[in-house]
């Protein structure tokens, strides 16, 4: 057996809704229908949840947490962090919370939704055993991150979450088992207890009564949680100009730290509760008995009498951003290219606590110009949610009489939403070898489910694997703002089933398909091959690092001073470098290395071998003496470049950290070098080099820079080698 139920998991409140004998009906938790979505950490760690929460944290306000839908999918980004960052920890990251326990607000949630199964089961609305198919609302503004927490919360907490809602659509669907005509456009606006919602939908009765998103804007980081904000900060002036004592900040109080935070608890309690009274009248007394200790001793009672002209007021930011969301909707939003037509708007339905503020309803209704649809802000979400998961289950009941397997047509989904964000991936900028940047995929504001390809090709020559880095782009950033800094990452994988080649011959067909459910279905495809790999991309898994090993097939001697002044750390490093060089930077398996010393004689330590522990080997046998001459180590690379052309990129790397004694004759044999086409790059460490000579014997790039790099000392070699490499793949 199974029951359908819907959830609007609100940021202050949670609501539940099921059906029982063809009526609609809402779980009592106590003597109502909200459960405080607040949870209380007690002593030895076991939680407390709801209105006793509530009640348990007015004693001690540094054990409860409440509010942690705004924090959902947070990522802390700090220093010495992977790029991702951290989720959002409670108590760690929140000022005033006390407690041994560890939650992410995924925790909070669960723990929220473990009490309402409680209370299902408690109320006899579901056994133990029965599975519960659940729609759980989330805002239409949330990120995919943000939702699929949610999701995952559900699913710990015992139900079958068989699908997420955005809360304007839920309130459109319960408005419209009442009465509505076909292609009704309903506008909603949804300001709940941590975000902001404005959405304009359409019903469209002939198409299999499918709900349309149109358009949509809002902020996912403003609620009444911020009007309470500002409530507070009315009390806090009104303390300040009536006994000095300055709350804006622990620092200033002059309170304990014990003190202070458990003054602030009680003011926002008390602002809560001054803004819900002044939704119905036109003012209201606040006395607060022995709020604080004053400097001399005696307790301060805070009295005062607040108007909603000075609630208002204070609450001027929040509606003037409401305003601003509103308006930029109707006039920078389109349907269909076309811009929207506010006279073909039909309906207005306000939902969400927010929404009682007689305020925010004159906004709407003054900016639309139509008078806003009264409706039971409180459990209209959680009503529209239910009534679309039994609309649900009885498509299912039908696949399962049918032999489907209960799968049958839910694809004939009645909600079409559209996204908040868009979905791309990490590539590297043009003409850089260590920025990237975010490329688009699929756009904002796409109809789910989308499919969407866009071809790319390797960063480099050769290249052995390609990270696919995915990445949501929030639509408060701008979308021709690509800083990937300012991106949230997804998820990754590595492709690497293609075959490598020159970077301009290889296309790489990146393929998002992203369904209804906020799965994101990633398909790499090599064009030339047909090779591919399809993969549902996990969110918030480490992050690939991005390969830089690609495999570009190159002959490179090492032409190494080995002169007195390279003894002691500085032939040390060299040798670490060399090491890292052959084991770390390049293939070997396609390129080869070779190493010639150079001082008052010249040696060969390697011919060009593809054999890395051999260079090691003989590399670690280099011993400096002498002075330094350079011409016949020049010459003999140049010889057997020449003798042997094996049709690979032909590179000398020159290192030197002083004067070289014969530059008239090493010149000739670099510029012989550079007329056959072999690249020469220098290095020059420390102070006693001739910085102009090795410029003059360096190659320049086609893009006018030179191939001449200075380093302080030899410890920076393995950090430049690493560069020349990027350098040699890219040109």
């Amino acid at each position: 057996m199974s029951k359908n139920i819907g959830i609007d998991l609100g940021t202050t409140n949670t609501v539940v809704c099921y059906e029982e004998n063809g009526e609609y009906r809402f779980v009592e938790f106590g003597n109502n229908t909200l459960l405080p979505s607040a949870v209380y950490v007690n002593e030895n760690n076991s939680v407390t949840v709801g209105k006793k929460a509530i009640e348990l944290g007015n004693l001690h306000p540094e054990r409860l947490i409440r509010s942690a839908k705004t924090h959902m999918a947070q990522r802390i980004k700090k220093e010495g962090e992977d790029d991702e960052g951290r989720l959002f920890i409670y108590p760690d990251d929140m000022p005033g919370l006390s407690f041994n326990r560890k939650f992410t607000p995924t925790d909070v949630a669960e723990q929220v939704l473990r009490e309402v199964k409680k209370y299902l089961i408690r109320n006899e609305i579901c056994s133990e055993d029965e599975v519960i198919n659940t729609i759980i609302t989330v805002p239409a503004y949330f990120e995919s991150n943000q939702v699929d927490e949610t999701t995952i919360a559900g699913e710990r907490a015992g139900f079958k979450v068989i699908r997420t809602l955005s809360e304007p659509f839920a309130a459109a669907i319960a408005y419209v088992t009442e009465n509505i005509k076909n292609n009704t456009q309903i506008f909603v606006v949804d300001f709940g207890g941590g975000t902001f919602d404005i959405t304009l939908l359409k019903y469209d009765k002939n198409n299999d009564e499918k709900y349309v998103m149109l358009a949509l804007d809002g902020d996912n980081k403003l609620g009444g949680d911020d009007i309470d904000d500002l409530v507070v900060k009315l009390f806090i002036d009104a303390i300040k100009e009536d006994v000095g004592v300055d709350l804006s900040s622990f620092k200033k109080s002059g309170l304990t730290k014990e003190q202070y935070f458990s003054t602030m608890s009680v003011l926002l309690r008390y602002a809560k509760n001054t803004k819900h009274k002044l939704s119905a009248k036109e003012s209201c007394d606040v006395s607060i008995v022995s709020l604080f200790k004053l400097p001399d001793g005696d307790s301060y009672d805070f009295e005062k009498k607040v108007t909603r002209a000075e609630f208002d007021e204070y609450c001027k930011p929040i509606y003037d951003k409401v305003i601003g969301k509103i308006a930029n909707l109707l006039s920078e939003g389109t349907i269909d290219g076309q811009p929207i037509d506010k006279s073909k708007i039909n309906k207005v339905l306000l939902v969400g606590g927010s929404c009682y503020i007689p305020r925010i309803r004159r906004i709407v209704e003054e900016i639309i110009q139509m008078e806003t649809h009264p409706y039971d802000l409180s459990n209209v979400v959680a009503l529209g949610a239910c009534i679309l998961s039994n609309q649900i289950g009885m498509m299912a009941d039908r696949g399962r009489k049918s032999g489907n397997n209960g799968n049958a047509n839910i694809s004939k989904n009645p909600v079409v939403e559209m996204l908040a964000f868009d979905l791309g991936i990490e590539v590297l900028k043009d003409n850089s070898l260590e920025e990237t940047e975010f490329s688009q995929i699929i756009k904002r504001r796409s109809y789910t489910p989308c499919d969407e390809v866009k071809t790319y090709y390797p960063a480099y020559d050769y290249q052995k694997e390609i990270s696919i880095n995915v990445y949501e782009r929030a639509a408060s950033i701008p979308e021709n703002d690509n800083d990937i800094s300012k991106c949230q990452f997804y998820g990754s994988f590595v492709f690497d089933d293609f075959e490598p080649g020159l970077k301009n011959d290889t296309n790489i067909d990146v393929r998002f398909q992203f369904d209804e459910s906020r799965r994101l279905i990633v398909t790499v495809t090599d064009v030339k091959t047909g090779s591919s790999i399809r993969k549902q991309v996990d969110k918030l898994k480490k992050k690939v690092i991005n390969q830089r090993g690609g495999s570009v097939p190159m002959d490179i001697f090492l032409l190494l001073d080995s002169s007195t002044s390279m003894s002691g750390e500085g032939i040390a490093n060299v040798k670490s470098a060399v090491k890292d060089l052959v084991k770390n930077m390049i293939d070997m398996s396609v390129s080869r290395v070779g190493i010639i010393t150079f001082a008052t004689k010249h040696q060969i330590i390697s011919e060009l071998t593809n054999d890395a522990d051999c260079i090691i080997r003989k590399t670690n046998n280099i011993s400096p003496k002498g002075t330094t001459y350079a011409e016949e180590a020049f010459k003999s690379a140049y010889e057997m470049f020449t003798r042997k052309n094996s049709g690979r990129k032909s590179v000398v790397i020159m290192l030197t950290d002083g004067k070289v004694f014969d530059e008239p004759e090493t010149a000739v044999y670099a510029r012989k070098m550079k007329n056959q086409k072999i690249r020469v790059i220098t290095i020059g460490a420390g102070d006693a080099i001739n910085k102009k000579f090795l410029e003059q014997i360096a190659s320049s790039q086609e893009n006018g820079k030179n191939d001449m790099y200075t380093i302080n000392n030899m410890s920076e070699l393995a950090k430049t080698f690493r560069t020349i490499i990027d350098s040699l793949r890219e040109t």
